[in-house]
């Protein structure tokens, strides 16, 4: 979802307090692991039985909750609680919020779109009472909704912050984040999208390619141009426009591929993996699914792997290779699993349905474990696909 949202909140936040901390967790977070070597881990938490200056203690819960905000969340969120209760004892607004905003990052990151969404209430709050700049915390709160699947909520946010950085954006005094410029048309037209009004989605991320297409494609835009050509390609083949939707996604995995942005790149990869499949160029298909889902595994990127495995079941269906479609069709629903634990027991998820533990129905399909040796009858009751289906009842009713 949303790890480049995330950066751009992360960037730009810089009136809410302690940026350091925000900007430092989400690279974290988005480009992968950090952890402190032990002895240098073992000295901060010395050094913090030692020192009872607040400002210090402060600084050192925060730097051991970037440190385990990877390698272990749950010790993270306790590490930023303590450097809050300081923040709070030294009665030190800007920091206080700084915390609560790395809070917010650290639960979206986790699946726990609810606490992220109280933490930023009350970034929002503070934000409004020092007459500052709300348009993040609007939007991130936003984000945190379109996560929960709650739309409604998640444009009427969206449609606050924009309304509020076009008016920082207005007054030439104050200096603000470009990105915000770019991101802002982007996610309403992610909304759209996933709520089917596909004419608003479309209008808006024109909106948004037109604007970063004005502004020079380095670190801080080119993310974003992969992500709204993306969008621009899923609309465009929803809307059944195969030219520009394969235009759109070639653009954003060249591009994605030239920085070496995997996220970009699978959701392309994906994009045309579909259009080829629809264009029933099977193998095609397979050629852009399978690194999809080998790169989206590798961060386990549930969201990539579950529709390059859909993808991947639907052309082995069609070849009739059966036994192989079975295959993705579990692999599938393990991702699916995957995304339904959030990332705390992802891992447990996706071996209790890969060892056959978890029967999930899914619509029509139904599969349990992983099977490579099922005969196409045993297939068909399995009730793999509207094909098997189909020929299943015909067969039933002679």
């Amino acid at each position: 979802m949303k790890s480049s949202n995330f950066m751009l909140m992360a960037k730009c936040t810089m009136k809410l307090g302690c940026i350091y901390y925000v900007s430092l967790f989400i690279s974290v977070s988005a480009f992968g692991q950090f952890a402190l070597p032990k002895h240098q881990y073992d000295s901060l938490t010395q050094l913090l039985t030692t020192n009872p200056h607040d400002t210090i203690k402060f600084e050192l819960y925060m730097q051991l909750g970037i440190a385990n905000s990877q390698v272990n969340p749950d010790k993270a969120v306790l590490e930023y609680h303590n450097a809050l209760k300081v923040a709070q004892k030294m009665n030190d607004t800007p920091r206080i919020m700084g915390c609560l905003t790395t809070l917010a990052f650290l639960y979206s990151h986790t699946g726990q779109s609810p606490k992220s969404i109280e933490m930023l209430l009350q970034v929002l709050r503070f934000a409004e009472e020092r007459n500052e700049d709300t348009s993040m915390a609007l939007a991130f709160i936003g984000i945190n909704y379109e996560a929960q699947g709650d739309y409604k909520n998640a444009l009427h946010y969206t449609r606050r912050a924009n309304t509020v950085y076009e008016e920082l954006r207005k007054n030439k005094k104050i200096q603000i984040d470009e990105r915000g410029y770019v991101a802002g048309p982007h996610q309403l037209g992610v909304i759209y999208e996933k709520i089917n009004q596909l004419d608003s989605a479309l209008h808006y991320a024109l909106m948004s390619y037109q604007r970063i297409s004005e502004k020079p494609l380095d670190n801080q835009f080119t993310f974003f141009y992969c992500q709204i050509c993306n969008l621009l390609g899923t609309i465009y083949s929803r809307l059944n426009n195969a030219d520009e939707a394969s235009r759109f996604f070639y653009i954003a995995l060249n591009k994605a591929k030239e920085v070496d942005y995997p996220i970009p790149m699978q959701e392309s990869q994906v994009g045309l993996a579909n259009y080829y499949l629809i264009a029933n160029k099977l193998d095609s298909a397979i050629f852009y699914a399978i690194p999809a889902y080998d790169g989206a595994k590798k961060n386990k990127g549930f969201k990539i792997m579950q529709k390059s495995t859909q993808i991947l079941r639907l052309v082995y269906e069609k070849k009739g290779l059966f036994d192989k479609a079975l295959y993705f069709n579990d692999l599938s629903i393990a991702a699916r699993v995957g995304r339904q634990h959030g990332r705390r027991g992802r891992s447990q998820g996706w071996q209790r349905c890969a060892s056959g533990e978890v029967d999930v129905r899914d619509g029509e399909v139904v599969a349990r474990g992983r099977s490579h040796g099922r005969r196409r009858t045993e297939l068909q009751r399995a009730g793999l696909g509207w094909q098997a289906q189909v020929r299943t009842r015909r067969d039933a009713r002679r």
